[in-house]
């Protein structure tokens, strides 16, 4: 039996559904794994901790995470860090308590380098002495 242009038409179409349904599919998966392995965004008056974590872990100073583990509690209890954030950093803590310092310090940087380009809330308004105004020239 001979092929119909119907049929090679039919056969395309089928080829380009199914390539593109697994081209979809393709960079779905890669979005979630992504979205997935990204930390969660600390916000910004809590970006400190993370620092002082990464310290702490890289110098294996138990009393130090005792202590960013203390503050970072009482942020959240005061309702000043989200559980997001708060699980990360105890996640993290919980690596240095298994002495698995190695891994603490990987994902702490991990950590760290997931808040870069992130939106943390709005910055302090603090005056630096000059303005940003369109057209405002800046003396020296």
């Amino acid at each position: 039996m001979r092929a119909t242009a119907q049929d090679d038409e039919s056969n395309l179409q089928r080829y380009w559904w199914g390539g593109g349904t697994a081209l979809l599919m393709i960079v779905l998966t890669v979005w979630v794994i992504r979205w997935w392995g990204t930390p969660p965004a600390v916000e910004y008056d809590n970006l400190k901790y993370i620092q002082l974590l990464w310290t702490a872990v890289s110098s294996r100073n138990t009393e130090w995470v005792a202590k960013v583990e203390t503050a970072v509690e009482q942020r959240h209890a005061a309702g000043e860090m989200s559980p997001s954030a708060l699980r990360e950093f105890q996640r993290i803590i919980s690596l240095t308590k298994a002495g698995d310092w190695d891994l603490a310090s990987r994902e702490s940087y991990e950590f760290a380098q997931g808040q870069l380009s992130r939106n943390h809330g709005p910055l302090p308004e603090e005056p630096h002495g000059h303005n940003h105004a369109p057209g405002h020239a800046h003396k020296h």
